[in-house]
């Protein structure tokens, strides 16, 4: 009776791990954990999800602890099983009648709400840890797992430790694993080899080759005798440029903050708005927004009035106003916040007939002496079916004072040396 219980504890070990891993890179409050369903009895769907709005990162982690068997035959078995179980997951995730409870890593109690996602974007993948070599996988058991109309990959935990050296934001994961699909797709039939050995470093190689072609999979660019290679090729052909994308990334952190600070305050305001910003990835964030958004609330202390910029976010087709204020009234900070979000909205109806959300981000810095960087945070969204007044002259002519248009900025994943 003692070894299924220590099956059972290494498992649960397994997937705290993986929690606390996904923490750490994907902020808290986004990482879910057991997520729950009552079908009339509770069950399990999935061990650990990562959820921003309409994507859903569903980890089914498979595990066997080598202390207790040396043999991996029936642990692949396991492996190819897991398939089935998203497949089921991925239809209970899409049923509107079913409730999905679970907990984030901030202990907050959460229900999948199907009516705000109604176009949930799901994947799905097998996380295998094993701690001695794995026997191959069968061909067709791995050939099935590219059949769901769902992406759906197969990796270790080296292999997603590996991923996460290049990939650290919802959206980053849900484009490489999309695209990884239909690139693991296309070559596994003439190069199966490469994918049933779990014990090779796949990941590791896959994500190079896919940043060494700038977040792409080049199949014509792709040979399966330089598989081994290309995260040597991808060092060394860019590393100035990643050193110098690295540096760039460091700002957005100022984004990571506010977002996992919005995460904590709870509230439907505010997950709104952190979904918003944490659709942005990566070089997004680095594309203007972060740095300006770092140096805003570097100089918001120092006393300078007022500062404010909006930024499109291409994932969502929204915008974002960032206004900063030194002093005045709480009122008048606010009340500031609400006039900038609704111009922001005319200037984009009145230049491109805008049909989605102005997202207003306020922060506010009192003079008096607190200790913190800033006192008063205030949240707002204009939307533009809500605009029901009369567009006058009057109204366009003071918000494009403030607004002049959008610049719209192209997305690279190196800066230009």
């Amino acid at each position: 009776m003692a070894e299924p219980k220590k099956k059972e504890d290494f498992g649960t070990r397994f997937e705290r791990l993986f929690a606390e891993i996904c923490g750490k890179r994907f902020l808290k409050g986004f990482v879910f954990h057991s997520p729950k369903i009552y079908d009339p009895t509770e069950q399990e769907i999935g061990d650990v999800v990562l959820w921003v709005r309409r994507y859903v990162v569903n980890f089914e982690l498979v595990s066997q602890n080598h202390e207790l068997s040396n043999t991996t035959k029936n642990f692949v078995r396991r492996i190819g099983l897991k398939r089935k179980q998203h497949i089921r997951d991925f239809a209970v995730f899409h049923d509107p009648t079913i409730e999905i409870q679970f907990h984030n890593g901030l202990s907050q109690r959460v229900i999948f709400d199907k009516t705000e996602i109604p176009d949930c974007s799901y994947l799905g993948v097998v996380l295998v840890d094993c701690g001695i070599p794995i026997e191959k996988m069968h061909f067709d058991s791995f050939a099935k797992s590219l059949e769901p109309e769902f992406p759906l990959a197969i990796m270790t935990l080296d292999g997603f430790r590996d991923l996460l050296e290049e990939v650290d934001t919802v959206p980053d994961l849900v484009y490489y694993l999309s695209d990884r699909h239909k690139f693991v797709k296309s070559v596994f039939p003439r190069t199966p080899g490469l994918f049933l050995d779990l014990n090779r470093s796949t990941e590791k190689n896959l994500v190079s080759f896919y940043k060494l072609n700038e977040n792409q999979f080049q199949s014509r660019q792709w040979h399966e005798a330089e598989f081994d290679s290309y995260p040597a090729k991808y060092g060394q052909k860019w590393s100035r440029q990643i050193e110098a994308r690295n540096l760039e990334n460091q700002a957005t952190q100022a984004i990571d903050d506010i977002t996992d600070y919005l995460q904590k305050m709870g509230g439907q305001q505010a997950k709104l708005h952190s979904w918003e910003l944490a659709m942005l990835s990566r070089r997004q964030r680095a594309s203007g927004v972060g740095q300006r958004v770092y140096d805003a609330l570097v100089q918001l202390p120092k006393g300078k009035k007022k500062r404010w910029f909006a930024y499109y976010n291409q994932a969502t087709g929204c915008w974002s106003v960032f206004y900063f204020r030194y002093g005045g009234t709480v009122e008048e900070f606010r009340d500031e916040l609400e006039t900038l979000t609704r111009q922001k909205l005319i200037v984009e109806i009145n230049a491109r007939n805008f049909e989605y959300s102005v997202f207003g981000y306020g922060f506010r810095k009192s003079p008096m002496v607190t200790g913190t960087s800033m006192d008063d945070v205030w949240l707002t969204i204009a939307d533009a079916h809500n605009e029901d007044r009369p567009l006058n002259k009057d109204d366009l002519s003071e918000a494009q004072k403030c607004f002049h248009g959008g610049n719209r900025q192209r997305i690279k994943e190196f800066p230009e040396l």
